[in-house]
């Protein structure tokens, strides 16, 4: 089933992927401001609008959390960024892009 931008998620399955991005997004944003220790999942839970069911929902534990955030920016930076002997890319523009994405991860 398609997607309205404007309408937001339709099927059960992309109201979940898009319930978990929210997480993710806010969460991120918080460990980068105020580190693992200094955010509370009640920020979690405020920030990204949710209730505290959905967010436990997708996440048993602020440990579980953060260990998704991690994995996340990693998928994100991996697809984004050929870790590989690419000779189609110098390696200064492999460093270049790296280093945008960490900046970019870290500024949200």
């Amino acid at each position: 089933m398609q997607t309205d931008e404007h309408a937001g998620p339709r099927t059960q399955a992309e109201r979940k992927a898009h319930t978990r991005r929210q997480i993710l997004d806010c969460a991120a944003a918080a460990f980068a401001r105020d580190g693992f220790a200094g955010t509370s999942l009640n920020d979690v839970i405020a920030g990204s609008g949710l209730t505290k069911g959905a967010f436990y929902f997708h996440f048993p534990s602020k440990e579980e959390l953060a260990v998704a955030v991690v994995d996340d920016l990693r998928e994100q930076w991996t697809s984004e960024v050929s870790l590989t002997d690419d000779t189609d890319v110098p390696a200064p523009e492999q460093a270049q892009r790296i280093a945008a994405l960490v900046v970019d991860a870290y500024s949200r």
